[in-house]
């Protein structure tokens, strides 16, 4: 790898590490959203969740079907949604 390419990966990982941060802050204008189907299982695809949930440590870790799976959404957005729960 060169170093043009070695500095410009660099930036690209820093910039997504700061906007996954972002994404997560409770500050931020948003809510977490669980979303799950009537069988009780969450809706939201493997490996496809924002944050930590409570049985992952990081985003993108839950398996299929984690009913404790949540996306993290624009505020008024989880309450349109067909099986949507905001969480606290």
């Amino acid at each position: 790898m060169n170093k043009e390419n070695l500095t410009t990966s660099i930036l690209v990982a820093a910039f997504a590490a700061v906007f996954a941060e972002s994404a997560c802050a409770d500050d931020a204008k948003g809510e977490k959203c669980r979303i799950n189907g009537p069988d009780g299982k969450s809706l939201i695809k493997a490996h496809m969740a924002d944050c930590a949930a409570v049985n992952s440590s990081c985003a993108g870790s839950n398996p299929e079907g984690d009913p404790n799976a949540y996306l993290y959404l624009p505020e008024g957005v989880c309450n349109k949604i067909k099986g949507g729960e905001v969480v606290k």
